[in-house]
């Protein structure tokens, strides 16, 4: 058996993914969703807790047509969004933690060792999720 990188796990999901959003009217919804998981890649999960893998279940199970705000909500439910990763650059500093709407895992102290928890509660705030996919929708007025 082939060994499948998380870059190429990752795109095979967001292919399949691609392929549901259409099934429910919403494709303008793909450059979101490629962002978002996008980076979540190489963060250290189990498969089934992969942003990609568990999206493509629950638009799966969605019937078609589906509002944005739907999927803005299933997305905002990901488990991903329970776990934290930060750096403690000195014991005197503050963590830094990642923002993964804001930059990849990967980008994110790339160099340092990065302390990952779970937490009962998404961050950011499933709200704050929510009103990123909202700003992220074609057309929405950026300043």
């Amino acid at each position: 058996m082939a060994y499948i990188t998380p870059k190429q796990f990752l795109e095979q999901r967001l292919t399949m993914i691609e392929t549901e959003l259409d099934r429910l009217g919403v494709p303008h919804l793909l450059p979101l969703v490629q962002r978002i998981t996008r980076n979540f890649c190489n963060f250290p999960f189990d498969l089934d807790m992969e942003p990609a893998q568990q999206l493509l279940g629950k638009l799966r199970d969605l019937p078609a047509p589906a509002n944005p705000r739907r999927i803005y909500n299933l997305i905002a439910r990901l488990d991903a969004f329970s776990y934290r990763a930060f750096v403690q650059l000195t014991e005197l500093q503050t963590p830094s933690y990642w923002n993964p709407l804001e930059i990849a895992y990967d980008e994110f102290f790339p160099t340092h060792r990065k302390v990952v928890v779970q937490s009962e509660h998404e961050y950011p705030a499933s709200d704050i999720i929510i009103h990123y996919c909202e700003c992220m929708e074609p057309g929405f007025p950026h300043a």
